[in-house]
């Protein structure tokens, strides 16, 4: 069996702590966001209450329209952004804590610290095909990670508000930049920007069709429900496991 940092729930407990946290912390951003919003448009309505409708719809234009959609788009866009790379760096440190408890138990020489592939992916192939905890039970969710895994690093490597869909891929950047806009598309992050390509496939150009991509509230309050449930199944099987 495993040791009693597993079967008395303290690793678990951790890591509920630390989730804790995330989900403290989006409901303040959102919070924070929407109170922004309602100031901006209660001062508005304030000042142009005497105006016409067109003189109202000036001003808003001129005074007020660039704060709202910093408010409305842009600004959460950054936070959330920020909010899933966060995330997925808390995701990889408690699971190569984990990996590291488990070594501690087992005394195998499989465990190496230095990781030839990503740490999350290191610590995922430890504990399923050296530990042999039941990869089946944890599929489900690990396939959710892994699309997670590629919006992250599009988040920090590329950055960008759009991506391409490449038509007929030619190499495996092109099949990677499909996989990444896919895990998008699954996370309902990803909309067709359908004139720009109804005028590029007019024009036939269309090798690749743009995607804008957008984090919502919703996608950042599904991942932590994600990574609850793995972390939450992952530990209940290391309790009953036979080391």
């Amino acid at each position: 069996m495993m040791n009693k940092v597993f079967t008395r729930g303290w690793i678990k407990l951790s890591i509920d702590w630390g989730l804790d946290g995330f989900y403290n912390y989006i409901e303040e951003m959102e919070g924070i966001l929407n109170l922004q919003l309602e100031k901006l448009v209660n001062e508005y309505k304030e000042e142009s209450k005497n105006l016409s409708e067109d003189q109202a719809e000036d001003f808003y234009e001129y005074n007020y329209a660039d704060q709202v959609n910093y408010f409305k788009d842009d600004f959460p866009n950054i936070l959330r952004k920020s909010f899933v790379t966060s995330l997925y760096s808390f995701l990889e440190q408690q699971l190569v804590k984990v990996c590291q408890e488990v070594h501690k138990v087992i005394q195998d020489d499989s465990y190496n610290r230095k990781y030839n592939r990503s740490p999350i992916f290191y610590s995922y192939k430890y504990l399923t095909e050296e530990v042999k905890v039941d990869s089946d039970t944890l599929n489900e969710t690990w396939s959710k990670i892994e699309k997670l895994n590629k919006i992250r690093n599009h988040l920090v490597h590329n950055g960008g508000d759009t991506l391409n869909k490449i038509k007929d891929p030619k190499n495996k950047n092109d099949e990677k930049n499909n996989e990444t806009l896919d895990a998008f598309i699954y996370y309902n992050l990803a909309k067709e920007d359908k004139k720009y390509n109804e005028f590029l496939i007019s024009e036939n150009k269309a090798h690749k069709l743009k995607y804008d991509i957008k984090i919502s509230s919703d996608f950042c309050e599904e991942i932590l429900n994600i990574t609850r449930e793995f972390f939450d199944t992952l530990t209940n099987l290391l309790k009953d496991h036979k080391a």
